[in-house]
């Protein structure tokens, strides 16, 4: 399969995390975790501190050694590869805010869209992160680092929406950014989710604000999942603090 032949069905979406453990050294940082995510759905990991929920993302995405399985689409593997995830419709934005802060906006969106060798699909991709984030048409000329922390992570999303994904996963989108802002990034990705299908893994410990997007919630703590719920049973509760 060629890279720009990413899945592009709502059936190939659905991830099955199975019995997935990381370890770093002697430490280990996850303990046989399995979760499920359908298409259009957004599933928010909680936790603390070090509690794993990063190391989940990289172990699903193949940036770290794991055991278990990850099923995407079908597609099964024990231990993935990073450009097998991509391959298969999945992209993965870390918390570090990651754009070329000497290129410009629009050379950073293109090099999200590297694998995508059509020119008119790319430049439908183009069309479509400007329509979510118009300021990144306004000022796609400018130099990325010159932007604000919230505009980054604008840009850093566009550019993971730039490779097709049909799964996304986010890891602490609201880190460092403005309340205002982050209610604009989280709405935009509760559109994608109910207009195109798009499948969400999302990392926060902004928990009220992961709650105002999330289908479902899973709490992590020390490595394991402890508690796995509704986000309508996450917002009735009065407080968090016992699960973290």
């Amino acid at each position: 399969m060629a890279p720009d032949q990413a899945v592009q069905t709502n059936a190939g979406t659905r991830l099955i995390v199975e019995g997935l453990s990381v370890s770093y050294g002697r430490r280990q940082a996850l303990y046989d975790v399995s979760l499920q995510i359908e298409p259009g759905e957004i599933l928010s990991v909680l936790g603390h501190n070090g509690a794993g929920k990063s190391t989940l993302l990289k172990g699903i995405f193949g940036l770290v050694r794991s055991s278990g399985s990850i099923t995407v689409g079908g597609h099964v593997s024990t231990h993935p590869l990073t450009v097998e995830s991509v391959r298969y419709g999945i992209s993965f934005t870390p918390a570090e805010t990651p754009i070329f802060r000497d290129l410009t906006v629009k050379e950073n969106l293109l090099l999200g869209a590297y694998s995508i060798t059509d020119v008119k699909r790319r430049d439908a991709l183009l069309a479509r992160v400007h329509d979510l984030f118009p300021v990144l048409a306004e000022r796609e000329d400018s130099i990325a680092g010159q932007f604000s922390g919230g505009q980054q992570r604008m840009l850093a999303i566009g550019i993971a929406l730039m490779s097709a994904p049909r799964l996304m996963l986010l890891d602490e989108p609201s880190l460092g950014i403005a309340p205002g802002l982050v209610a604009d990034i989280f709405k935009r990705i509760r559109q994608l989710c109910d207009e195109e299908g798009l499948a969400v893994l999302l990392v926060e410990q902004n928990v009220r604000a992961a709650l105002t997007i999330a289908d479902r919630t899973a709490f992590l703590r020390n490595g394991s999942i402890i508690l796995e719920e509704s986000a309508e049973a996450s917002r009735a509760r009065e407080h968090w603090w016992d699960l973290f």
